[in-house]
């Protein structure tokens, strides 16, 4: 039986990866009025995270990233602060 499960797409994929960590600024501003120390939390995470990977691994990764990152701003949700029920939600 097939699983009638909405899968989020990301919006612009292909658009959106050029320049990434330079519109990481402007995705922190999405959010809900957050804090200055919050927009450099997150983009050290990013950075750290994303370190971990090189090549296509690494393409891949930042791809999907972004993807969550736009959804959490999309629904004003501070990344860092998610917890399992925001996950389960993204994964559907």
């Amino acid at each position: 039986m097939p699983s009638r499960v909405q899968r989020y797409e990301c919006p612009n994929a292909e658009a959106a990866r050029v320049g990434f960590m330079k519109n990481l600024t402007t995705l922190g501003s999405a959010l809900s009025d957050p804090p200055v120390p919050f927009t450099d939390q997150l983009r050290l995470a990013v950075a750290a995270y994303l370190a971990r990977f090189k090549g296509s691994s690494r393409e891949h990764t930042e791809s999907d990233l972004r993807c969550y990152l736009a959804w959490c701003a999309e629904r004003g949700l501070d990344p860092l602060a998610a917890r399992r029920p925001h996950l389960e939600l993204y994964i559907r």
